[in-house]
């Protein structure tokens, strides 16, 4: 962390990561400011949030040892608006990968992959049978 940032222009940094999709990041951020600053109350809130936007995907995404598959055809996957992290991680589901596979073979980091994996699902582009 900056040394010469102050906490609130540290808190700005990491809701700019937040906004980009970078949970991680965003994390990494708010923990520094809270544990260097505990007066810091956004901080703290913001750690919670996430904490909770974890906690809500792994409840869309239920038993992580099941194998989603692809639920929209090619053409109505085109259609939607989806970013190229999350068109990868839409490729890595092929019905025999597991949740759990999915998430470690990414490389994109657990936390990120879990979050694309349950948009997936919220959309209807991935469902387990």
């Amino acid at each position: 962390m900056e040394a010469n940032k102050s906490p609130l222009a540290l808190v700005e940094e990491g809701l700019v990561e937040f906004g980009r999709g970078f949970r991680d990041k965003a994390r990494k951020i708010f923990s520094d400011v809270h544990s260097l600053h505990p007066e810091n109350r956004q901080a703290g809130d913001y750690l919670f949030f996430i904490d909770e936007q974890e906690k809500a995907d792994l409840l869309e995404l239920g038993d992580l040892k099941k194998a989603p598959i692809v639920a929209l055809s090619y053409q109505e996957i085109l259609q939607l608006n989806i970013s190229p992290q999350i068109g990868y991680i839409l490729s890595l589901t092929d019905g025999f990968l597991t949740f759990e596979e999915i998430i470690a073979s990414s490389g994109l980091g657990p936390e990120e992959t879990k979050r694309g994996l349950a948009r997936l699902k919220r959309m209807g582009v991935i469902q387990i049978i």
